[in-house]
């Protein structure tokens, strides 16, 4: 199909996304469409953002706006071949898609299981590599977390079976994983984790 390149998501007015408004950044990150009203390609995980509070999102705007540095730079421009390369095919992918439902409140308050719920699918998006994809490329829901293929990498299973997932992690296990990327071995589905050194630095309790 070809390459997918990352925009510039810096505060940069005219390379990146210093003109975006707060609305303009919601509708980008939740809604997947960018501030010209054309569509995103879901390698930028909306349908899992779709379930973020407007708390969180507000606060990842100011982070953004704020506290990201400029950079007067634009990479290549995406190329894929037709008739992925219209955008606006997007549309009828968004609507078959499965978006997660919004949250609301503030996640902080979020009991344990709602909370992990939330990290996982939300703010992490676990399933976007972990749960594997139907003909039209969108999450296989009665598939959930059950591993997936990326090309030439494989994520693995997640789930609490006893054969294929992690069902013999403990907690201390799984949150030695994503802090370090490193488990005990033997243990089912311990691969290197790509995500690591964003989790790496969540807080002991979540």
């Amino acid at each position: 199909m070809g390459d997918v390149i990352a925009t510039n998501i810096t505060p940069d007015q005219q390379h990146g996304i210093g003109a975006y408004t707060e609305a303009d950044f919601d509708n980008a990150v939740r809604h997947g469409v960018r501030k010209d009203g054309s569509y995103l390609y879901p390698v930028m995980p909306y349908v899992s953002y779709a379930g973020m509070t407007d708390q969180d999102v507000k606060a990842l705007y100011a982070w953004f706006m704020h506290v990201v540095k400029p950079v007067a730079e634009s990479p290549e421009e995406t190329n894929l071949s037709f008739p992925a390369s219209l955008r606006s095919a997007m549309m009828a992918w968004n609507f078959v898609a499965s978006k997660e439902t919004p949250e609301t409140g503030d996640s902080n308050t979020y009991d344990k299981l709602r909370r992990g719920r939330y990290l996982a699918n939300a703010l992490e998006h676990c399933g976007t590599c972990h749960t594997p994809r139907n003909f039209m490329l969108s999450e296989k829901q009665d598939h959930y977390l059950a591993g997936g293929s990326l090309g030439t990498w494989y994520a693995p299973n997640i789930t609490s079976s006893k054969t294929g997932g992690i069902a013999d992690w403990s907690e201390d296990d799984l949150v030695a994983y994503l802090r370090t990327g490193a488990c005990g071995w033997p243990r089912t589905g311990c691969r290197p984790h790509g995500r690591g050194r964003g989790t790496q630095h969540q807080p002991p309790d979540g």
